[in-house]
């Protein structure tokens, strides 16, 4: 009950004022009341859950975590370049692809044979990328630096030279499992 209005009161307007109050109290907690206002509850809640029901609400999942290639490679410098008998002298030598990997996937070749170069036996006859994005390859740092700032699921261009040929290769970057 408001305190600011008298029980009782000889003014007719005070009198309605308390006589209000009381009907409102009386009204708003009976047990008819309550039973409509838990009708009125349920039923918003009905209707929404009905709402929710016809019109599902799709959650789509985007994998979180590192960006992957799937690959493993080796800075190709003029030196190593010379040995190999390459026209190049500077990009990553695809050594190894992961089977079933994002570049596996996108049809990157790794190396095919072995050969022991500067001391060093090394897979070689798989792709060299030279370009990623546009960008000139120069060793693994390129490669890191756009695993750096990607996502699981953008696609990276890769720049390759194949034997004598230069390809295009999209490669949609995967989630590194472990």
């Amino acid at each position: 009950m408001n305190a600011r209005v008298p029980f009782w009161s000889t003014e007719r307007f005070e009198f309605e004022k308390v006589i209000a109050l009381h009907l409102q109290n009386n009204v708003m907690h009976s047990p008819v009341t309550t039973g409509i206002s838990f009708a009125l509850i349920i039923g918003v809640v009905g209707v929404a859950f009905g709402y929710v029901a016809a019109n599902p609400l799709e959650i789509v999942r985007t994998p979180t975590g590192t960006p992957w290639f799937g690959f493993d490679g080796r800075p190709l410098t003029p030196s190593l370049a010379q040995a190999l008998g390459l026209d190049i002298e500077e990009g990553l030598l695809v050594t190894a692809v992961q089977n079933d990997g994002p570049a596996d996937l996108a049809g990157l070749r790794g190396g095919t044979s072995t050969a022991t170069v500067e001391g060093t036996e090394l897979r070689i006859g798989g792709d060299i990328i030279i370009e990623v994005d546009g960008s000139r390859v120069t060793g693994t740092e390129e490669i890191r630096s756009v695993l750096e700032r990607s996502q699981v699921g953008d696609t990276v261009n890769l720049t390759v030279i194949r034997g004598s040929e230069r390809l295009n290769i999209p490669v949609t970057l995967g989630l590194r499992s472990g």
